[in-house]
């Protein structure tokens, strides 16, 4: 299992406790939607609110430049609903890549990317 720490795009965030919010595939464009969570590293770090353990910050990881997506296991895992009633797919277990392929899996499925390049975006 490798989370990526050794990509700079990923220093200050902890994936192994995000949580996915959704996958997009577009041409040429894979968008995966978090709930990040930041740690002290991260320069948009703020201390977690008192009924919070971490620093949560909406965004996502798009790929750019996608010439390949293979995504297996969708649709086997029906979604979590928080106290929010917002909805989940649970958490990362592998992003990692050699070169220009990606792999990202968790229990929301497991996809091989080939792309250009990735960048994490937060709103």
């Amino acid at each position: 299992m490798s989370i990526g720490a050794e990509s700079p795009e990923l220093v200050g965030i902890d994936l192994e406790d995000s949580y996915v919010l959704n996958v997009e595939s577009f041409p040429s464009n894979v968008w995966i939607s978090f709930d990040f969570v930041l740690t002290e590293e991260h320069p948009s770090y703020l201390p977690p609110d008192a009924d919070s353990q971490f620093c949560f910050r909406r965004g996502r990881i798009v790929f750019h430049g996608v010439t390949h997506c293979d995504w297996s296991g969708q649709g086997e895992l029906v979604p979590a609903r928080d106290a929010n009633n917002e909805i989940d797919y649970g958490h990362l277990d592998e992003f990692s890549n050699e070169g220009k392929r990606y792999s990202v899996s968790g229990e929301f499925g497991a996809m091989k990317i080939e792309a250009d390049r990735f960048e994490v975006q937060l709103e």
